[in-house]
């Protein structure tokens, strides 16, 4: 199969589109690849020419149900902010927050989604972590910070809140958060946030 013929491309995108909106309408934990090939018009053996499994195809659906977010731009503290905002917003209003539990919950089980949703998981958590390394670099964290637990810290409270108390973080508490991990992690050398 020739990925640039446009029969192929027609092809992958409406499996494509089909996926999510299977995905989006019965969940990850009910998706099935045989649904989102009726869905899609397709046979199951030409669904299985253009992915490999369904963690494949989860990974292509996953970044049209949740688009990479635009670069914020400004101080390295607005990037911060802007970043984590919109991991709220997303979380509030978008289909990736009716979605990511169910995510979560298939990849217990489910080896190939586990895989896939590590592999997502990590391209969308880089730019947190770079994001805290520019931090350190610039001496507005702490030398001793690892950027990786940092950003775990700052990520994580906002998926409980969503996940488990089914009470979202509001665009003020995401600030709140942001200001109280910088102000205990802050440089020795840069004064304290009031």
């Amino acid at each position: 199969m020739d990925p640039t013929d446009p029969r192929a491309m027609r092809t992958r995108s409406a499996i494509v589109t089909a996926a999510v909106d299977v995905i989006s309408s019965v969940g990850i934990a009910n998706a099935t690849m045989d649904g989102i090939a009726r869905t899609a018009g397709v046979s199951r053996s030409t669904l299985y020419r253009h992915f490999a499994d369904f963690g494949d195809l989860l990974f292509v659906a996953l970044d049209e149900i949740a688009p990479a977010p635009p670069t914020p731009s400004g101080t390295t503290d607005d990037q911060l902010r802007e970043t984590l905002l919109g991991l709220g917003r997303a979380l509030r209003g978008g289909p990736w927050g009716s979605i990511v539990g169910s995510i979560i919950e298939r990849a217990q089980h489910d080896p190939i989604v586990r895989r896939y949703h590590a592999r997502f998981t990590a391209r969308r958590r880089s730019p947190l972590v770079e994001l805290i390394r520019q931090a350190i670099d610039e001496e507005l964290l702490d030398a001793v910070a690892d950027p990786e637990y940092l950003a775990t810290v700052l990520a994580a409270p906002l998926y409980y809140r969503h996940l488990v108390l089914h009470q979202p973080m509001g665009d003020a508490e995401i600030r709140s958060h942001l200001d109280e991990v910088l102000r205990v992690w802050a440089s020795r050398g840069v004064a304290t946030r009031g």
